[in-house]
């Protein structure tokens, strides 16, 4: 008798972890179209890997991407559940628990290498820095540039430095 009552208790978890993760893949995408749609707007022509290392402001793909890992994480824990379940053999379930793990680490690591150049202090490009140059000589008193140093204070802060004024200019400040 107490053989008999395992395989249904079995059973009922794992209809329960099947709807709960069911229900968070709701949820899940439904932040995903949100930050996907947001992102989409911000590429515009850009391709998504260039979007990304192009950007300055990394909340929206930072949201995109982790919302994409935990999509498929859901769905390598539904096929794992439902494996787990069919095939009965339980182990399927640990597996693909270590394919989240990857999902995510990989996630991770995409992520911290995309957006630590903004935390360190990423130079702007070199047709901004040109556009920088461009205006800073035509300032009044500017003779020219040295080599112009930039760095992002964030998506639309940038300090630049390293003008060359005439010697008879008189700075006001």
């Amino acid at each position: 008798m107490l053989t008999d009552a395992v395989p249904d208790r079995h059973a009922e978890v794992a209809a329960n972890r099947t709807a709960e993760a069911a229900e968070r893949t709701k949820f899940e995408a439904g932040s995903w179209f949100v930050a996907f749609r947001e992102f989409r707007h911000q590429r515009g022509r850009l391709g998504w890997l260039e979007a990304v290392r192009r950007s300055k402001d990394p909340t929206v793909f930072t949201v995109l991407f982790e919302d994409s890992a935990a999509l498929i994480g859901l769905v390598i824990a539904l096929i794992g559940i439902a494996l787990a379940e069919i095939l009965e053999m339980p182990r399927l379930d640990g597996i693909a628990s270590l394919g989240i793990g990857v999902v995510l680490a990989a996630t991770a690591a995409f992520l911290a290498y995309e957006s630590q150049s903004l935390l360190t202090g990423e130079a702007v490009h070199p047709e901004v820095r040109a556009e920088i140059e461009r205006i800073a000589k035509m300032a009044p008193g500017v003779v020219g540039t040295n080599q112009v140093l930039t760095m992002h204070f964030g998506p639309h802060e940038v300090l630049a430095a390293r003008l060359r004024f005439s010697p008879d200019h008189r700075l006001q400040i």
